[in-house]
């Protein structure tokens, strides 16, 4: 897949640059998963290879070690590990980075640390290992002992001498995970976590990133894991139906009343580090907006912006969005299609949500909507919107976030340096695809801050579903394009038009005048009323089709630079049209009015 090759590479670049620290010891583990909450709260590790599989709560057996940063050659990891009892054997393996190479490992016939120890003061011995060199190191935790294969109790820090003393509760930005699983013992408050977990996102440009805070708030799973990436759900799923961005069923077994998927499941790609305090190292944020250009549908035979999915089969049955970004590495894209004409971009829309690469992109729509029905005959209006920044946390059978009266999960920005800013907007979709109907189920407008739900029992809405919470660094300005569903294949008129600079004022596109790009045009049809618009492209052009025989064009003149008046062509403008040929409706153009200035000799 494009886009994990494309983050393999951006994490690859990271550079460890690290702040200074007054003490030189730094531990994590347990104490920052719920430790810190009351010994109840333990939260306890599966082992990084576990045989646990249950596919119906979206846990199957996974490899997930765990990763430590290295700042400097004279760095030590110290590890603390208890399995279910005391008297478990206990394993700890560390590898490279890639996990290809074997570094050290130490096998022990009973846990280095108690399994009640409550981790609220300083821990002694431990195993110890010296990497020499600094960089990132996998670490594989095992339980040997028993059917569980789970552990109590582990701590992982980085000390700078052998002499330092550990203390578990001090948090420092270096462990971190793809997968973190765990076994909280039981669906109860006095179980749950209130964690704070950090993921750092790819900024869409060059060396510029996201940190985002996971602030959970009693999030209570029982068995669950925590995992991240950019989109949420994969889309589209099995069954074709397009899932990104939307909570859903795990699969066909699922307790929530979302869509049966026939059998097949719903997946969530593993794809940011999430780290268990703060991350250590400094990650500048973007100072480049992103921006989509070039915006338009066309189906599949390279016809019309018409598609025919209920008529000849194969035959311009789907249609393809295609658009440019301002992108240097990865971002995502948002796709609406306001399949209910209502004017609006939201609730009960089609959304087509996807990994955004630089440069052109196309993205493929089959006419239907997100329950893979086919959309009825009509024109439908369609917005783009390019984000960087974006970042999903998809809880897996998590039956309750918050419960009664109490907040619940939610999703703050780490700023550099450490300061947390929670003015950042927080978004679910828990009504489209899952199928809630709680007055908060759909937050697309980011107007409710905390995502909660459940009451701290097995079942509700959380009980083998997949609940999605998400925010985005940056988007772009909607761009708009409007797209046809026809009952047969006949092709539609083409409207074609530019808005340029007209430098000399002549009243002429001249060779070497620049277009206008990102301006939108209006575009009405005389004869149904309808009201669409459309962009013009990085040269300054437009296209559109229409099955009228006239148009009425008008330039968006407010989204010109300022200053610039009209030399070219008129706006708003009726033009008539020839059925079946391309028709050029106009090439406008503007002039920056001169400077004018008085000055004063004395």
């Amino acid at each position: 897949m494009q886009l994990v090759r494309m983050y393999v590479k951006f994490m690859a670049i990271l550079s460890f640059v690290f702040f200074s620290f007054g003490t030189s010891l730094f531990a994590e583990g347990s104490w920052q998963m719920g430790l810190n909450e009351g010994v109840g709260h333990n939260q306890r590790l599966f082992q990084w290879d576990s045989t646990y599989n249950s596919s119906d709560v979206g846990l199957e057996q996974k490899e997930r070690p765990i990763y430590v940063d290295i700042e400097s050659e004279n760095e030590i990891i110290n590890i603390h590990l208890c399995g279910q009892s005391n008297s478990d054997d206990v394993s700890i393996e560390i590898y490279d980075v890639d996990g290809t190479t074997l570094l050290n490992s130490t096998t022990l016939s009973s846990s280095n640390v108690d399994c009640s120890d409550d981790f609220d003061g300083i821990l002694t011995g431990g195993y110890e290992f010296s990497p020499g060199v600094s960089g990132t190191y996998q670490v594989r935790l095992d339980n040997r002992s028993g059917s569980s294969r789970t552990l109590y109790r582990f701590d992982i820090f980085v000390k700078q001498d052998a002499s330092d003393e550990v203390d578990p509760r001090i948090d420092q930005g270096r462990v971190w995970a793809y997968r973190w699983a765990f076994d909280a013992g039981s669906f109860s408050e006095s179980a749950s976590t209130s964690a704070n977990l950090y993921a750092v996102v790819d900024g869409g440009f060059a060396s510029s990133y996201y940190v985002w805070e996971l602030n959970l708030d009693r999030f209570a799973g029982y068995i669950y894991e925590l995992t991240a990436n950019d989109l949420g759900l994969e889309s589209p799923n099995a069954d074709g139906t397009v899932v990104a961005g939307l909570s859903g069923c795990i699969d066909s077994n699922s307790a929530a009343p979302c869509p049966s998927v026939s059998g097949n499941r719903n997946y969530v790609q593993a794809l940011y580090k999430l780290y268990l305090s703060k991350p250590a190292a400094s990650y500048p944020r973007p100072t480049t907006l992103p921006e989509i250009t070039n915006f338009g549908f066309i189906d599949d035979a390279g016809v019309d912006d018409s598609i025919s999915p209920s008529e000849t089969i194969t035959i311009q049955d789907t249609g393809n969005f295609y658009f440019t970004t301002n992108l240097a590495t990865t971002g995502t894209y948002t796709i609406i299609i306001d399949t209910n004409n209502d004017g609006n971009f939201g609730l009960g829309d089609v959304f087509l949500n996807g990994p955004a690469v630089p440069g052109e992109q196309n993205v493929t729509w089959n006419g239907k909507d997100n329950s893979g029905n086919t959309v009825p005959n009509g024109a439908y209006k369609a917005q783009i919107v390019l984000k960087t920044g974006e970042f999903h946390f998809t809880a897996a059978d998590a039956e309750t976030s918050g419960g009664p009266g109490n907040n619940g999960l939610t999703i703050n920005a780490v700023l550099d340096h450490g300061t947390i800013d929670a003015s950042n907007k927080v978004y679910w979709d828990d009504s489209t695809y899952l199928g809630l109907s709680h007055a908060d189920s759909y937050n697309g407008e980011g107007a409710h801050k905390y995502h909660n739900w459940g009451d701290f029992s097995s079942g509700g809405d959380g009980d083998k579903a997949y609940l999605d919470t998400y925010t985005i660094g940056n988007s772009s300005l909607p761009v708009y394009v409007r797209l046809a569903i026809e009952p047969g294949d006949a092709s539609r008129t083409k409207i074609k038009g530019d808005i340029y600079e007209d430098s000399n004022g002549n009243g002429i596109r001249d060779a070497g005048e620049v277009g206008f790009s990102n301006i939108t045009v209006q575009l009405t049809e005389p004869v149904s009323g309808d009201v669409f618009y459309v962009s013009t492209d990085s040269d300054g052009y437009y296209t559109a089709y229409t099955s009228e025989t006239s148009i009425i064009v008008d330039v968006d003149e407010s989204m010109l630079p300022s200053g610039y008046a009209q030399t070219a062509g008129t706006d708003p403008e009726t033009v008539a049209l020839i059925a079946g040929q391309e028709n050029n409706v106009g090439s406008d153009g503007y002039q920056k009015s001169a400077d004018l200035s008085v000055s004063k000799t004395v």
